[in-house]
């Protein structure tokens, strides 16, 4: 990783990086709230857009992002439509 704040880019970067994770926090919290009823599409819109610009910002520092795509790529199978089998019905 980069020297820390050597540059206006850096800094916004782990600003970037922390409000990330200060919004994914409300997010989840509003998830959590509604726990036992679907998640709703927009707040995992809302959370792919966040994680963007923290891999983008991640990437911009040179630090490690692969847990914000493990986890993006898990909000993507979420966001996906449930298929029912119509042999079980």
């Amino acid at each position: 990783m980069k020297g820390q704040f050597e540059s206006s880019e850096t800094f916004e970067a782990y600003a970037t990086i922390d409000a990330g994770y200060f919004m994914l926090n409300q997010i989840f919290s509003a998830i959590k709230a509604n726990r036992g009823k679907p998640i709703d599409k927009e707040l995992i819109r809302r959370s792919l857009i966040v994680l963007e610009d923290m891999i983008a910002a991640k990437k911009a520092i040179e630090a490690d992002p692969s847990p914000e795509i493990c986890f993006m790529a898990r909000l993507h199978e979420l966001s996906k439509p449930i298929r029912v089998n119509p042999t079980l019905n």
